[in-house]
This record gives structure tokens, C-alpha cells and sequence, in this order.
């Protein structure tokens, strides 16, 4: 079943899977839709009620160009959702771009959330040319021209990569991801639509204890999109936060972590 949450500032569109007595909102992957999400999360569909969300500039959901996600605004769309469909707790999982949505919602709605699974998430590091391309209205103009001039666009990525700006691993998955135009015009308005959800790391690990939030966080060993190493500091801390890092890169990490996390369940049930 398919729907939609809407504000003044855009529309979101979900799919609902699943018969679960639990709830879980899924939030996608740059590039991704809930339709794709919710075939890898089919094994959790005896457990949980699943609302997988297509977020701002991907799939069904209707959002201007010119829209930025604010966190107020992210959250009025989910306070009317959770009013409508009566839930009193619910789950959060998010990969990559998802997982900065899984922050604002922990932010945001603390005594609701009875577990989080972030899966390479993005968020926890500012990203150094993510910092660079949406800094202010100067570098934003650049990134803009960029995305709408491919030509000057590649020759910037073989210059970062004949001057080793950007590791080869990372220079690969850019020139595969943005040779489409549609592709990079969503790079541009997704990166510029959500600069403004920020978080402050030592403030989220300190809610995730005071609330007693089970928390999982799930890494590829071979990602260099979200690199293990942005999470060092998470990793040789004391905190309650489960760490797995499976074999995988960026592309097959959530598939992964999702049938881990199953066959971890299943094996304790």
C-alpha cells in the first residue's frame, strides 16, 4: 500500500509492507526509491509493520528544487504521519543518505524510537567536498554550473584525480554515478536541500544513552563512499553502540547488514 505525507514546503511518498506488531520507518540511499528498499527488507515483514519513504528529490515524493529540508519541517511531515497511523514507538533504519534522516528523526522524536540500525550512514562526518560544494552561495553557484555542465564537471574530477584530491576508489563511483544528467541534477538539489540537517556527534551518542535506544551500526570494510575510518572515534569509544563491519562495499553493504541482522535474530529467537 502506497501513500503520501505532505506539508506546506513538499510531499513524501511510502510504501507500507509487512504485518508486524513492531513499526519501522526505512529511509533509502541517494539514488534509491522505498520500492527497492522494501525487496531488502522483506525478511522482516513477519516482525514489523515497515513504512519505507521515498525522501525529498527521489522517487514518487513531489519536492522543489529550491526546497530545503529544515528540521522543523521534517518534523511536522513525520508528527502528522505518526498522529494518523496512531503509533506510539517505532524502529529506525537508514543507509548512507538515510541515516542522516535517521538522526533528525532521533533528534526529534526520542521517547518514541525503541531501536535504530544505521548502515553506512552519512551525517556522522562532514564530508570534505560535500562542506566545500554547499559552504555558501559562491560554492553552491559552482556546484550548480557543474551539475549543468557535465563537460566542466569531469574535467574537475580527472584533475582531483591526476592531483590525488580524492582517493580512486571514491573518483570510480563519482564518474559512474554522475555520468547520467538526471543523476547529477539529484546530487545538486539533494546535497544543497539537506545542508542544513546537521548533527553534533557527542550530543547524539549522549541521547542514545540517556534514552537507553538499542543502536547497531553496520560498516563495509571496502566502502569508500562512508569509510569506516569517518567512525573511529565510535569505534574506540565506550558507548553502547553495536558495531559490525561486513566485507562489502558501498553498493552491498545495506543488502548485507540487513540479512546479518536477520540471521542474528532469527538464531536468538
Amino acid at each position: 500500500m502506497t501513500g503520501h505525507i505532505k506539508n506546506e514546503l513538499g510531499q513524501l511518498s511510502y510504501v507500507t509492507s509487512g504485518s508486524g506488531e513492531k513499526v519501522l520507518f526505512a529511509f533509502h540511499g541517494f539514488g534509491q526509491n522505498k520500492e527497492q528498499f522494501i525487496k531488502i527488507l522483506r525478511p522482516w515483514e513477519p516482525y514489523y509493520t515497515i513504512y519505507a519513504f521515498d525522501l525529498p528529490f527521489h522517487g514518487d515524493s513531489n519536492w522543489p528544487s529550491i526546497g530545503v529540508v529544515l528540521k522543523p519541517d521534517w518534523f511536522e511531515l513525520l508528527q502528522n504521519f505518526i498522529s494518523e497511523k496512531q503509533i506510539k514507538k517505532f524502529s529506525l533504519l537508514g543507509f548512507s543518505m538515510g541515516g542522516r534522516f535517521v538522526l533528525a528523526t532521533l533528534e526529534l522524536f526520542l521517547s518514541k524510537i525503541d531501536l535504530i540500525h544505521f548502515i553506512a550512514p552519512d551525517g556522522f562526518k562532514q564530508n570534505f567536498w560535500y562542506k566545500l560544494a554547499t559552504h555558501n552561495s559562491l560554492t553552491r553557484s559552482i556546484f550548480k554550473y557543474v551539475s549543468y555542465h557535465p563537460k566542466a564537471l569531469f574535467v574537475l574530477i580527472d584533475l582531483m584525480d591526476r592531483s590525488r584530491l580524492m582517493n580512486a576508489g571514491l573518483i570510480k563511483f563519482v564518474r559512474g554515478e554522475l555520468r547520467d544528467s538526471e543523476e547529477r541534477i539529484r546530487v545538486y538539489h539533494s546535497w544543497v536541500g539537506i545542508r542544513h540537517l546537521k548533527f553534533n556527534l557527542s550530543e547524539i551518542l549522549q541521547l542514545i544513552e540517556k534514552y537507553e535506544i538499542e543502536t547497531f551500526l553496520f560498516l563495509g570494510s571496502r566502502d569508500r563512499v562512508i569509510k569506516k575510518e569517518y567512525f573511529s572515534s565510535i569505534i574506540n569509544s565506550r558507548n553502547s553502540i553495536k558495531i559490525k563491519v561486513v566485507d562489502s562495499g558501498h553498493q552491498h553493504v545495506m543488502s548485507l547488514s540487513v540479512k546479518n541482522w536477520h540471521d542474528e535474530y532469527e538464531a536468538k529467537s
